[in-house]
């Protein structure tokens, strides 16, 4: 659970630098399904910087150390597959059309290079077999599931910060649709 939070934190953190000032003038919140393409777009970059940072202290056999494994280029094509619904999710974040206008991949390319490191820092080497082994677990379901995981995680969080009496947002917190019991 630290190692979700530190993706939480480490998200929340890349979308805060991104918004900055621009995050009044957001056109609504992030939906579960902008959230999960976003995590789409960035899963294969985030599969192999964790692979990468895990790779010492993981046996050869783990999934990590095979990249020629075929979740890495099932998350691949699905994050081809999810561009669109991607940008369109990084515009609303990054603070509306006039803000970003032009960025399209670009931005999305800066999304991942701000959000990569930063994850890989939040994980501590310890705990590389349990991430291994929560991979593991994705790797014969459809990228959607990990993804959409994910977003209903963040989903999750937000319904939570919502709720919490007295506690107004603040303004670099990504704005993330709560989740809804009226799924």
């Amino acid at each position: 659970m630290r190692y979700l939070r530190g993706i939480m934190i480490s998200s929340a953190t890349v979308i805060a630098l991104l918004t900055g000032q621009a995050h009044a003038a957001s056109k609504g919140c992030v939906t579960g399904d902008e959230v999960q393409a976003l995590a789409l777009v960035l899963m294969p970059h985030a599969l192999k910087a964790v692979a990468e940072t895990c790779a010492p202290v993981l046996p050869q056999s783990a999934l990590l150390n095979r990249p020629d494994a075929p979740i890495f280029a099932r998350y691949q094509a699905q994050s081809a597959t999810s561009m669109a619904l991607a940008q369109s999710a990084f515009v609303k974040v990054a603070g509306g059309e006039k803000a970003v206008a032009g960025m399209g991949e670009a931005g999305l390319d800066l999304m991942t290079e701000m959000l990569v490191p930063q994850l890989t820092k939040e994980i501590a080497l310890k705990d590389c077999g349990a991430i291994n082994r929560m991979i593991e677990l994705f790797e014969p379901l459809p990228p959607e599931n990990m993804a959409g995981a994910i977003a209903t995680i963040l989903q999750i969080v937000a319904r939570d910060e919502a709720e919490k009496s007295g506690k107004k947002r603040k303004k670099s917190d990504p704005d993330i649709c709560p989740l809804t019991e009226d799924l």
